[in-house]
């Protein structure tokens, strides 16, 4: 295995009015977690501050603008697939402008819209699982 190497990333709880956060599917062209249910994110490119990346990372996943709302949290997890260390900036946020759609069905699979009853019951990263878990949602 590769030695351990460290990458800055950003992820969003978008909710809607009825209090619902919209989740990603992980598609088959992913490096890993194929399958499990994440918030929408990704890694920052070279000079990209933690909230234009967010933003970029939104519009080509799900095609929409997002309305951030504050920092929830700041942390770190590994995923041992690829040994690579992520330090996570996750917001709060919600869509402005657009309806979500799979804009890159090799890394999405599906999209959905999900209440918090429901969150325990879908497989989830386990970084978004803990995110829940730091948020009183599991």
């Amino acid at each position: 295995m590769p030695a351990n190497t460290t990458k800055r990333a950003v992820t969003v709880f978008i909710t809607n009015e009825d209090g619902e956060v919209l989740l990603m599917k992980r598609g088959e062209g992913v490096e890993h977690n194929r399958g499990k249910w994440e918030k929408p994110g990704g890694k920052l490119e070279e000079g990209e501050t933690p909230e234009d990346a967010i933003k970029r990372e939104v519009r080509e996943e799900i095609g929409v603008e997002v309305e951030l709302k504050g920092i929830l949290h700041r942390g770190s997890h590994t995923v041992a697939e690829n040994n690579v260390t992520y330090c996570d900036t996750v917001f709060a946020g919600s869509i402005s402008m657009g309806t979500p759609q799979v804009m890159e069905p090799r890394k999405c699979a599906a999209l959905g819209w999900f209440s918090k009853n429901q969150i325990d019951s879908l497989e989830l990263t386990q970084y978004a699982r803990s995110d829940f878990e730091k948020l009183g949602w599991l």
